[in-house]
């Protein structure tokens, strides 16, 4: 094949596909857009959700105030988020749980047992974790889980 050949048959083929795609560009355009689809805000608790590794699911466990982090549990493992202890919770209030002690908040279906020391309450979560309970949460706790 030659370059005349080459050239020919380019310009038969552009002959063809110019029109079959013009036709079809204005058949869609007559086409009506359906409704156009509006983002759907997350609900609270997937915001929270959203900043967690996927790594580590959505089986959350308890979260833990350290300094100025928030170190979320879940069943799979553990990781830290920079974010106020008041904000995260505000965030889980679609979830069921307590926030047991100033640090620590616990998921309803996270609590496996309890320990008491003398007059100090302590949760044992299903991974294993031990969490503290404050006197002032100590009757929310018991109503609750206990």
């Amino acid at each position: 094949m030659d370059g005349r050949d080459f050239l020919r048959t380019y310009f038969q083929v552009l002959l063809v596909a110019l029109p079959t795609v013009g036709a079809y560009v204005a058949w869609r355009s007559r086409i009506e857009p359906g409704p156009v689809a509006r983002p759907v805000e997350p609900a609270p608790a997937s915001r929270f959700f959203t900043r967690l590794p996927a790594r580590l699911g959505t089986d959350l466990l308890c979260l833990q105030m350290e300094d100025h982090y928030v170190r979320a549990h879940t069943a799979v493992g553990s990781d830290l988020i920079l974010m106020r202890m008041r904000d995260a919770v505000a965030e889980l209030d679609a979830l069921p749980g307590l926030q047991v002690h100033r640090s620590w908040w616990v998921a309803a279906g996270a609590v496996a047992g309890h320990r008491k020391d003398d007059r100090r309450l302590t949760l044992v979560l299903t991974n294993g974790l031990e969490v503290p309970v404050a006197r002032s949460a100590a009757s929310a706790v018991r109503q609750t889980w206990l």
